[in-house]
């Protein structure tokens, strides 16, 4: 057969799945070429049947039912136990009473769909919990979903399914197991600061999560240990929790009030109402008093139109603040300032004293004075034990006369080449004031200091006179040493990332995480508590692998590279790289957002570049004067090593992206190389000058990147060093975002780089966050909006799915609504005649 011309009209699906109808397309002497042509248009998915689902029979009038994550079997909380989820091929409506069904979807990319419900059937639907609007469309991110219906009625058709979604290319099952994902997060439990009673029967853990809405939420979990199994009791927004020296009760705060818990009975009591917050809450070893930190919060208010600054702090809104020293019986009676109002970084109590670092703001290098303080509890005289040209972050009584304490490996010297953020550990003679570090060649840095990591222990724990156990950074984990007769020494730890511990007379309690493991109480290597519940766990945490190479300058360069869900050998995936490249290391620590992009179906690769603390002295002080010279090309090395020994990255598909310093690092890439197919830079710097004279921080974080460098005398510094000097170079796709209420990177930082990069008709986008500051994560949905773009901006560029892009610049579009004058003429005409 031939055909000398035909006409077409087909309809075909783009990539925001929009039907369009393409008319008058000839084409001329075809031979039976319209079976091929059938087969190359792209086919929408057909409609979505939610089977096989787990249904359950309600009580009529119940039209609303979410937070449940359920498997067959289970009954409904707020029901009778006959009320139990069946496992079920399709869902069959009586016309009485309501039926919730519940399934479970997984997709393999972004996607939009709408759903349909059968005449006759009166319908309620919820993806991920949230209500879904009537002709709004079903949007599905890259992961696990969870599709919860309340039905009632009768299908009209026989056979029919109550409702369907179409356009959707998913997986339904009914276990809930499925790639981590956004639903994940809400549902997180993260355990905070913890500590354990002396004899070893109770830990009591400060835990902080979110409810169905995003709010935070948190709670106190008290965990009796010495039975046949883990007893946890928990105390809604308690936190602080000392306990007693005999081990009886359990000291907390909640609010403004301070409560005891007794341990026998657990009831608990109000010690006392106070009229402002406190922090610092400690007891004495007589159990006769408590002990805490009182800041009197002062904000410089406006005084006229204008403020006078004569010194550097006045660029702090809260630099007038002070706080205090207090003392309060257990029975909440005599309550006694001891010491103020100084600025107090911290203090220990051991008999009847109390030692006290107190810094003061100086208006000269390096900004701060810092001395220590010896108080007598019985006269409440005060000696100054010495003054200091370092911090004392913090204090332990090593015994009568000598105390341990934390500080900077090096004391504060302008122009010193090394990196203030590197702590040792050191003693203090009471008596004398003469210091002595014993730590200085030690690799590690007392303190836990690693990105996406908060310690939740105290740093320091006194066991006896004479012996202290504290935690430290050590390439990129925690790590637990004792001091003991003047040596340290390591203590064995279990796996992962330990970021708070504490001693027991029945053995060591550890908090700690890996990448592919939630955070988690262990009693020394036996794992005893999990902090999350069943519904999270069912959310898959995918494997990862650490290694080390010796980069071109000899360093050991350590990396954690995490496999993307449903990983399957022999096929390519892109790669995305995270780091800090400040003076934070990455470690293997749990974090959901390294699980969400691998759920996406990325490798996540987590490096260390030079300038990071817990590697030694020499590795930390490489970050003075730096800025991307150095952690630029560790980073880029640190990719290209894990291509070539990684045969299922794509190296032609891979991105990089972080924050703060980390953000100047991604613009910085951007004018170095094209490795990366495209870049994020969260809250970044991109003139050095700008960050360090504008924002609160910049010229006291300069004392250690800057050392020694001002506008003035390192041109090579703040100008060639600066991104925004070199936008000219950029050809990889930029991603800016920050929050406009930033105080340490002044937003600013992003402005003007988007500015340069637009003038350069560079391929770029900028977000925006109202009232977020350094973090963009004081809402809980700006957080989620900042990880979609991540994902939406990669997906774009390293997948060639542009869809959940186009999907955001659709949501964000602004439509501007004009009002003209009701009344109005052209040029040249009448008006009209309002009568």
């Amino acid at each position: 057969m031939t055909v000398d011309s035909l006409e077409i009209g087909v309809v075909i699906w783009d990539n925001d799945r929009e039907q369009k109808k393409i008319e008058g397309f000839v084409m001329k002497r075809i031979w039976l070429i319209v079976c091929f042509l059938i087969l190359a248009v792209p086919v929408r998915p057909a409609a979505l049947a939610l089977k096989p689902v787990l249904t359950a029979n309600l009580m009529p009038g119940v039209t609303v039912l979410t937070g449940i994550s359920p498997k067959a079997g289970d009954t409904l909380p707020e029901f009778t136990a006959n009320v139990a989820f069946q496992k079920s091929a399709t869902v069959t409506l009586s016309g009485e009473g309501t039926v919730v069904a519940v399934c479970y979807l997984s997709v393999a990319q972004f996607q939009t769909a709408s759903f349909k419900v059968e005449k006759g059937v009166e319908a309620k639907l919820f993806l991920d919990d949230k209500p879904v609007e009537p002709g709004k469309p079903l949007v599905f991110e890259t992961g696990g979903h969870k599709v919860t219906m309340l039905l009632k009625g009768t299908a009209a058709t026989e056979g029919a399914e109550p409702v369907t979604i179409d356009g959707l290319d998913a997986t339904v099952t009914v276990t809930g197991e499925r790639a981590y994902s956004h639903l994940d997060y809400t549902k997180l439990v993260s355990p905070g600061y913890f500590t354990a009673s002396s004899d070893g029967r109770f830990a009591a853990v400060t835990l902080s999560g979110r409810d169905d809405e995003g709010k935070r939420k948190g709670s106190l979990a008290v965990i009796r240990l010495d039975g046949a199994a883990v007893q946890k009791h928990e105390i809604e927004g308690a936190r602080q929790p000392v306990f007693s020296s005999d081990s009886k009760q359990l000291y907390y705060v909640k609010d403004k009030k301070i409560m005891v818990l007794d341990l026998g009975s657990m009831d608990k009591h109000l010690v006392r109402l106070m009229e402002k917050p406190v922090s610092g809450l400690a007891v004495s070893e007589d159990g006769r008093f408590l002990y805490f930190i009182v800041r009197d919060t002062f904000k410089q208010k406006k005084k006229g139109d204008y403020s006078l600054w004569t010194r550097m702090e006045q660029k702090r809104p809260e630099w007038l603040s002070k706080s205090f020293l207090f003392s309060l019986s257990t029975d909440g009676v005599v309550l006694q300032k001891l010491y103020g109002p100084v600025s107090i970084s911290a203090y220990d109590v051991h008999k009847n004293h109390v030692v006290l670092s107190v810094n003061e703001d100086i208006d000269r290098y390096p900004w701060s004075s810092f001395r220590v303080v010896d108080l007598n509890l019985e006269t409440l005289a005060a000696q100054q034990v010495g003054a200091y040209s370092r911090s004392f972050d913090e204090v332990k009584y090593l015994d009568d006369k000598t105390v341990l304490f934390v500080s900077q490996r090096r004391p504060y010297r302008e122009g010193q080449q090394t990196n203030y953020y590197d702590k040792a550990l050191f003693t203090l003679d009471m008596t004398s004031g003469e210091i002595h570090c014993v730590s200085l060649d030690a690799a590690f840095s007392p303190g836990i200091d690693i990105i996406y990591t908060r310690q939740t222990s105290d740093t320091l724990q006194k066991i006896k006179d004479g012996e202290v156990i504290f935690i430290a950074t050590l390439d990129g984990k925690g790590a637990v040493f004792r001091y003991k007769d003047g040596e340290v020494s390591k203590v064995d730890i279990p796996g992962g990332v330990v970021n708070g511990f504490c001693a027991t007379a029945d053995g060591t309690l550890f908090l700690s995480s890996a990448i592919d493991q939630y955070p988690s109480l262990y009693l020394d290597k036996k794992r005893i508590v999990d902090f999350q519940d069943e519904s999270t766990q069912k959310g898959e945490l995918s494997p990862y692998k650490e290694f080390t190479f010796k980069s071109k300058n000899g360093y050991n360069i350590h990396n954690s590279l995490v496999y993307p869900a449903g990983f399957e050998p022999g096929k390519t995936y892109p790669l995305i790289v995270f780091y800090y490249g400040g003076v934070v290391p990455c470690g293997s620590v749990f974090h959901p957002t390294f699980q969400w992009l691998s759920g996406n179906g990325y490798f996540v690769l987590l490096t260390t570049p030079r300038g990071a603390v817990g590697r030694g002295e020499k590795f930390a002080a490489e970050h003075a004067n730096e800025w991307g010279e150095k952690s630029a090309a560790d980073l880029i090395e640190a990719a290209s090593y894990t291509v070539k020994h990684e045969p299922s990255v794509d190296g032609a598909r891979m991105g990089a992206y972080s924050g703060s310093y980390g953000g100047f690092l991604a613009m910085s890439l951007a004018t170095k190389t094209t490795l990366f197919k495209a870049l994020i830079s969260e809250y970044g710097i991109s003139n050095i000058t700008s960050y360090w004279g504008a924002g609160y921080w910049g010229y006291l974080y300069g004392m250690s990147a800057l050392a020694g460098s001002y506008p003035w005398n390192a041109r090579n510094v703040f100008v060639d060093k600066s991104p925004l000097f070199h936008a000219d170079k950029v050809k990889t796709p930029l991603l800016l975002m920050h929050g406009d209420a930033d105080t340490n990177v002044p937003v600013v930082e992003s402005d003007q780089m988007y500015t340069a990069l637009k003038v350069l008709g560079k391929k770029t986008a900028y977000v925006r966050f109202f009232g977020e500051n350094h973090g963009m994560k004081g809402k809980f949905s700006n957080w989620i909006a900042q990880e979609e773009f991540v994902m939406a901006w990669f997906d774009n560029y390293l997948k060639n799915e542009p869809a959940h892009w186009n999907y955001l610049l659709k949501e964000t579009e602004v439509k501007p609504e004009h009002e003209p004058f009701k009344d109005y003429f052209f040029y040249g005409e009448k008006a009209h005649d309002k009568d």
